[in-house]
């Protein structure tokens, strides 16, 4: 189990937009996709039963002959089972969540907003896929693997803010952020820590012109939403 320090070693390192998948690279020994490739494209050709059924029909004079599609669909017990598939589904569909949902970190901040301060497009967020017992969101850049933001959250409960925040502050200067207790701003870091009521969150924004009052707008907005 990870302590606070090396909780508190990872966030103020920091990660790449590249490194939830560099990291279940090396825990998997390949990377997404090469499963599928490795075991081939699935045969497309006829089971030996179904070759075996189809010489039986043909050749022996006395096999049973074929339902047609048209008699299955005709059928009551066919048509009370397809009836009850389609109660089915319609339940189903009724609980599933909305797949265009945003919880967590990634509903603080939009891309839009991400897009406008950096000057640069931003995919959609997603959660981190390392696991992170922190609520946490990427959003990456569609064309530059370098480019990228990302964002931590940490709770009162898990790290309390008035130990994190100068752990995490200390090599930054400190910014004037509307609805924070207090604020750190790291250029050289390319992140902004900031210390809310009940959570320190820090955002980084990679290989980006960003300036100083763009992260402190970005850090308002995210302040407000939480």
């Amino acid at each position: 189990m990870a302590t606070p320090q090396t909780l508190i070693a990872s966030i103020r390192t920091g990660v790449t937009v590249l490194g939830a998948a560099a990291l279940v690279t090396a825990l998997t020994g390949c990377a997404a996709g090469d499963a599928q490739d490795d075991a081939g494209p699935a045969e497309s050709g006829p089971t030996g039963a179904e070759e075996h059924s189809s010489s039986a029909s043909s050749s022996d004079p006395s096999a049973p002959e074929e339902v047609t599609q048209t008699e299955l669909e005709e059928s009551p017990e066919v048509q009370e089972t397809d009836g009850a598939s389609s109660t089915d589904a319609a339940e189903a569909h009724a609980t599933t969540p909305d797949a265009g949902q945003v919880e967590g970190a990634c509903a603080l901040l939009s891309p839009d907003k991400l897009s406008e301060a950096v000057g640069e497009p931003l995919s959609a967020g997603q959660p981190d896929i390392t696991e992170s017992p922190f609520d946490t969101c990427l959003w990456s850049h569609p064309t530059n693997d370098q480019q990228g933001a990302s964002l931590y959250v940490i709770a009162d409960e898990q790290l309390p803010a008035e130990e994190l925040f100068p752990q995490l502050a200390a090599e930054g200067e400190p910014v004037q952020v509307e609805g924070a207790v207090e604020a750190s701003y790291d250029a050289a870091r390319e992140n902004i820590v900031v210390r809310g009521q009940q959570e320190v969150f820090q955002l980084y924004l990679y290989a980006f012109d960003a300036e100083e009052e763009d992260f402190v707008r970005l850090s308002e907005i995210i302040a407000a939403n939480l």
